[in-house]
C-alpha cells in the first residue's frame, strides 16, 4: 500500500470525500480482529474485552473500516525503534 502525505487541513476537508484515511502517513494500520484471533488474544494476555483501551465506533477509520461496538482493533504503528502494536475495544460513542 502506497502511504501519501496530506496537509492536515485538506485531510480534513476531505474526509466525507472518499479519502482513504489508511493511506494517510499520520494514521497507523487497523486491523479488524477475526473473533478467533480475538478469542486467543484474550486468552494469551488474560484480559477481557472491557480492560483494553477504547477505540468509538464514531472515530473517522472507525466509520471508514466499518468497525462496531465488541471488535477488537489491531493497531500497528512504526517508530524509530521499530512496529508498536496496540489493541483497542471498539465502543460505541455518546
Amino acid at each position: 500500500m502506497t502511504r501519501v502525505q496530506i496537509p492536515a487541513k485538506a485531510l480534513l476537508i476531505k474526509m466525507g470525500k472518499g479519502l482513504d484515511l489508511q493511506k494517510h502517513d499520520l494514521v497507523p494500520l487497523h486491523k479488524k480482529l477475526t473473533p478467533e484471533e480475538a478469542k486467543n488474544f484474550l486468552k494469551e494476555y488474560n484480559v477481557s474485552p472491557q480492560q483494553l483501551p477504547k477505540l468509538f465506533s464514531g472515530d473517522p477509520i472507525a466509520k471508514q473500516m466499518g468497525f462496531k461496538a465488541g471488535d477488537i482493533v489491531k493497531i500497528e504503528r512504526e517508530s524509530k525503534t521499530g512496529k508498536n502494536v496496540y489493541y483497542r475495544l471498539v465502543i460505541n460513542h455518546a
